[in-house]
Formats: structure tokens, sequence, C-alpha cells
């Protein structure tokens, strides 16, 4: 199910006019870099606008190692931050790929409370 955000428009000089457009961003799917990374697409509709597909582009590096997210982790992660982008107006008209950072894994990334360990003391009395 896509996500409608509600993002204030700019005109021409920079000026945020007080209408807001509808936008729609929708996971695609994803493809393998040739460095074992991985490339997350979207689409991205606005009223009035002809859709754009956008790529967010996860380095190898990211999926291993002891802080390593999974694969099934990264379309969530990749949303996050382009909704974040969105909502702050930073990608332009041309923008079609935008770069995840460990900045970026680390604020939008949603851990389960299952990889949070919780010591449980059992008394030896019972």
């Amino acid at each position: 199910m896509p996500h409608r955000l509600d993002v204030p428009s700019s005109d021409r000089s920079g000026d945020v006019q007080v209408k807001t457009n509808k936008q729609d961003l929708r996971y695609l799917g994803f493809e393998c870099n040739n460095d074992g990374g991985r490339e997350f697409d979207f689409s991205i509709t606005t009223l009035g606008h002809v859709t754009k597909v956008v790529s967010v582009e996860v380095p190898a590096l990211f999926f291993v190692g002891a802080d390593r997210i999974s694969f099934q982790e990264g379309p969530g992660i990749c949303y996050a931050k382009l909704k974040q982008l969105l909502t702050d107006e930073q990608t332009g008209e041309n923008r079609d790929r935008v770069r995840m950072s460990l900045d970026d894994v680390t604020r939008h990334r949603c851990l389960p409370k299952s990889h949070i360990k919780v010591r449980r003391w059992k008394s030896r009395a019972a």
C-alpha cells in the first residue's frame, strides 16, 4: 500500500505555497549491485506530475558484520529515508538516486523487540 504525504510545494522563486500536493511513495523491488549491495526502487507519484522512480543504493558492507541490516529490513529503512527527504523537500526534480549512509540506518532503523536482550533472574530457592 502506498504512503500518502502532504508536502508543501514551492514555486521557482523558492517560496513555499500554502497549497499541498499529495504524493504516493511505493516500493517497487530491488536489484543486486556488482559489489553485493542492493538498490531498492520506489515510485513517487504526485498529482498532476509524471511518476518518478527513485533508487536508494545500500552498500554491501551494511549487510555484513555485527550490526548488519537484514535484507528484509532494507526496504523499510529506505522507505523511511525517502519519506523524510520528501517531507524535508530535499529531493530535486532530477534526483533519481539516493545513497544510504550509516547515519541514515541508525536514524531510520526499527529494531524488533527480539533484538533487545533482557536478562531474567531466577531464584534458586524456588
